[in-house]
């Protein structure tokens, strides 16, 4: 259906029940508040759809449903986010999101699908970040299944140190700030110049452990973890502790050895 101008797909497509492949690029699907029916979710042996080139700003809700997929291509539209129940699609191993200017971020959700082995996405996106992207799609899913299972984890701690991925970090995503309830954060031995003003958002932290880094300076607003009881900053280029840190008077554990320190607040 490739290169046509039809606006939505109709109701009557559930009867294809055998379908295998459906490609509709090149259309209007964009104009449509239901641009894939409900009934489509019948569609239960489709395991490829393309949807390039239709003005998309959002994933058709039926998408999520269509759990047989291995193939989703989304190019070339002008998708805003992508939604957390794509990670209903656990047998995706290709998904393409390029060239969609308005997207910045995949969800860390997609973590959840753990079969994908190409991920065509431009090396814009603010998350999982080009530090991370760059690296190939193996290093971008590694990264996600981590996000995402500590995210289910009943723990609530979220461990980025290199050695447990395999490859080294350069920023630190604001989505990971973004975990209000995070209890502890490991990002020893990446290559972190700094920590975002957003960490002020893990409200509930209470370890930090950022040694062998290269931070250089400490963010004003690390004095507003005021949960903090362990914060661990060895083997870093600090010298200088923000004087607002000293309002951190929880940490019964803090740990600033072989640092460029010569004098504390």
């Amino acid at each position: 259906l490739d290169h046509n101008s039809l606006s939505e797909i109709p109701p009557s497509i559930s009867v294809c029940e055998s379908l295998t492949d459906l490609s509709i690029s090149g259309n209007r699907l964009g104009e449509s508040a239901v641009p894939l029916p409900p009934s489509a979710e019948r569609l239960t042996s489709l395991t490829m759809l393309n949807l390039n080139s239709n003005s998309l700003t959002l994933l058709p809700a039926v998408v999520p449903s269509l759990t047989a997929l291995t193939s989703l291509t989304l190019a070339s539209n002008l998708l805003e986010n992508l939604p957390k129940s794509i990670a209903n699609l656990s047998c995706l191993t290709r998904l393409s999101v390029k060239n969609n200017p308005h997207l910045t971020a995949v969800p860390v959700a997609l973590g959840a699908c753990k079969l994908i082995t190409l991920l065509d996405s431009d090396p814009t996106l603010l998350f999982p970040g080009p530090e991370i992207t760059t690296q190939g799609v193996e290093a971008t899913m590694r990264h996600l299944i981590t996000l995402q299972e500590c995210s289910e984890s009943a723990s609530r701690s979220i461990d980025l140190s290199a050695g447990t991925l395999g490859l080294q970090i350069s920023s630190l995503g604001v989505s990971v700030c973004l975990q209000h309830s995070l209890l502890a954060l490991d990002v020893t031995g990446n290559g972190l110049r700094f920590l975002p003003p957003e960490i002020e958002y893990l409200h509930s932290l209470q370890t930090l452990l950022a040694d062998n880094n290269s931070l250089s300076f400490l963010p004003p607003e690390v004095s507003r973890l005021t949960a903090l009881t362990a914060l661990s900053l060895r083997h870093n280029l600090l010298s200088a502790f923000p004087a607002e840190a000293v309002s951190l008077g929880r940490v019964r554990t803090l740990h600033l050895d072989h640092n460029n320190f010569v004098a504390l607040p």
